[in-house]
């Protein structure tokens, strides 16, 4: 029988041990798995404008992600085919390799990150627009495509842009050049440094939606951006539009020549007037780099060449005004249920339910989708039939972060209180479309609900329908029963107001209230005077010292005993002779208690009380210890006095 159960016992440790073993082989083999679990792909970077007889840079980047550190790309595993360049002249036949990588430890798991680039170094020769073909590499039998380019070429003007300085020019040069930037810049063209409110379209319906943005260009290094003011965009309803902050400059082509531009803030407009719209000036102060010419006395200008030298210059940019001519919507053919809906839209309704009982809710679900206004009308209400009970709306939008497109949804709710067979009317919803300069009107189906008989509430007594409350209520708790006992009346020649119990009532609460204040009269006057007030609780005081001593007398706490009943004691004399405690002594206790004629047994009984509680607390070896003897003594001395 033992050995019977000692091999089960030896067989359930083995099939324990063989479930750790495989949860242990289970988690090793997913770290491997998940160690082993590469991400790789191949890039194409190149600028998207480029001016004539520009070089720039086309990187081929192959990187690899989440890899195991051990996973190094060497030349024996990497292949690479790169496509034939056309409409470019190629600087390098070979490209310029590069390698970087990057191990880290994050939550005790170990990843690393490799890039190996490829550079390409091209200018460009004539204009156009020019497709750079896709690139392949091949690791370890896997092919990976890059994406392919499209580069667009301008002629532009290359010996004047930037913030170069053509040699040979003085301060006369820098002068004239000054004050072509400043014609520049009012101009709007030609400028190396300006910024917009760029607006979607300059003319627009009353209600149409436009898109106002404020933009920079730049063909100079631009360092920092600071104090921007914005126009008040007077009769426009605006929306912000929530864009990535501007982290660099991003190459444009702007009338045939390459600036660095970049959004600060966009705005959704709605023009809520009707004529030129003006909308006013913007300034901003830029900071940019700016090169300086040497002195005079430079070597024949090396030092412009081997030592270029640059400084920061702060301008102060002011946008022009933008008008925008803001037209009426026409009054030709304009629906009669229009509200001020502008744009494009889809109408959508729907039931929850087509069969209920009296009394239960319903829903009626209207969606609205499209791009306009959506904000800036309200949802259209049907009629319903009278024996229904109707809620305000419940009005949600969901707009996008363009700010136009979106839905708008609105539910009502109702409640039938009656049976019956009931037709929910059709809705309509009207608005104008600008694209088309024509009135749109959209109609949902109409639904039939079956009710059937609710429960009998309150007798069967009908409700009146037709009613609109801002909350709904539950039927038989609202409305109250009649009363049907005998109700008392009071008569005319009863009424209380100005009768005699009114002002027997007066007098009394007249009387109430000068008691009240002579007793707090009294009671402040009694307060005032301290020793007298200390003299009236020093009884008080002294029983509820005991009452501690009696407590520590319970709990056989021998010296706590002693120690309390020789405060009570002494705290007593203190309060009753009018001596602050610090200046009490045993003679000046005599003496002032035989000046207030105490008896002398009184004044002994309070000499043995003091020399037994002294000999307890210092010498207790000396005293016989009989607590409730002691109690009893002083709470008759405190009594006597």
């Amino acid at each position: 029988m033992r050995h019977a159960e000692y091999i089960n016992k030896c067989r359930g440790a083995a099939r324990i041990f063989a479930k750790y073993l495989l949860g242990l082989c289970l988690c090793m083999s997913l770290g491997v798995a998940e160690a082993g679990a590469q991400i790789i792909k191949m890039t194409a970077e190149a600028p998207s404008v480029v001016e004539v007889g520009e070089r720039f840079n086309l990187v081929y980047t192959v990187s690899i992600s989440d890899a195991s550190p051990t996973a190094a790309l060497r030349n024996a595993e990497f292949e690479t085919s790169f496509p034939t360049i056309r409409g470019f002249t190629v600087v390098n036949r070979n490209p310029y390799r590069s390698q970087s990588s990057q191990i880290s430890t994050i939550q005790g798991k170990m990843q690393s990150s490799q890039e190996v680039s490829f550079t390409f170094v091209l200018q460009a020769e004539v204009p156009g627009r020019f497709t750079i073909d896709a690139a392949s590499c091949k690791i370890k039998g896997a092919t990976y495509t890059s994406n392919s380019l499209s580069i667009e070429v301008v002629q532009g003007n290359r010996s004047g842009s930037g913030s170069q300085t053509p040699s040979g020019s003085g301060s006369a040069g820098a002068n004239a050049r000054s004050n072509a930037d400043a014609q520049a810049q009012n101009s709007g063209s030609g400028n190396s440094l300006y910024f917009r409110v760029q607006t979607s379209k300059r003319t627009a319906y009353q209600g149409e939606a436009l898109t106002a943005q404020v933009k920079l260009f730049a063909k100079v290094s631009v360092s920092s951006l600071q104090a921007l003011n914005l126009p008040s965009f007077e009769g426009f309803y605006k929306q912000e539009v929530t864009i990535p902050p501007l982290t660099k400059l991003t190459r444009e082509n702007v009338d045939g020549e390459v600036y660095g531009t970049g959004v600060l803030t966009k705005y959704v407009l709605f023009p809520q007037k009707t004529g030129n719209l003006t909308i006013g000036a913007a300034t901003m102060d830029v900071e940019f780099a700016q090169r300086v010419q040497s002195s005079p006395g430079s070597f024949f200008g090396f030092d412009d060449f081997f030592l270029p030298q640059t400084q920061y210059v702060t301008r102060t940019l002011t946008s022009p005004e933008v008008t925008v001519n803001v037209l009426p919507l026409p009054t030709e053919n304009r629906p009669a249920g229009f509200n001020g809906a502008v744009g494009q839209f889809t109408l959508k309704a729907q039931m929850d339910k087509t069969s209920l009982k009296a009394n239960e809710t319903a829903t009626l679900k209207l969606t609205l989708s499209g791009k306009g206004n959506l904000k800036l009308f309200n949802m259209p209400k049907g009629t319903l039939p009278p024996d229904f009970d109707t809620y305000d709306p419940k009005v949600t939008n969901n707009i996008q972060d363009d700010g136009i497109t979106g839905t708008k949804t609105a539910e009502y709710l109702m409640i039938p209180r009656h049976e019956g067979t009931y037709v929910i009317p059709a809705l309509t919803f009207s608005y104008f479309d600008p694209q088309a300069a024509a009135y749109r009107t959209l109609t949902t189906e109409s639904f039939t609900l079956n009710v059937e008989k609710g429960d009998e509430l309150l007798g069967g007594t009908s409700m009146v329908s037709g009613l609109s409350r801002e909350d709904l209520k539950f039927l038989g708790q609202d409305i109250h029963y009649i009363h049907t006992r005998p109700q008392q009346f009071t008569g005319k020649d009863r009424i209380f107001l100005f009768s005699g119990r009114f002002f027997a009532w007066i007098l009394a609460l007249a009387g109430l209230f000068l008691l009240t204040v002579l007793l707090s009269r009294r009671h402040i006057r009694r307060n005032a005077d301290e020793t007298a007030r200390r003299y009236r609780h020093a009884g008080r005081a002294a029983l509820k010292r005991l009452r501690t001593a009696r407590d520590a007398m319970h709990r056989n706490e021998v010296e706590r005993f002693y120690e309390e009943v020789s405060k009570a004691l002494w705290g007593f004399l203190s309060d009753k002779l009018s001596i602050p405690v610090a200046e009490l002594s045993r003679s000046t206790a005599e003496e002032a208690m035989r000046a207030r004629g105490t008896g002398e047994e009184t004044i002994q009984a309070f000499g043995r009380l003091i020399d037994t509680c002294e000999m307890a607390r210092y010498a207790p070896s000396a005293v016989s210890h009989d607590l409730k003897a002691v109690y009893s003594d002083a709470a008759r001395f405190i009594s006597k006095v």
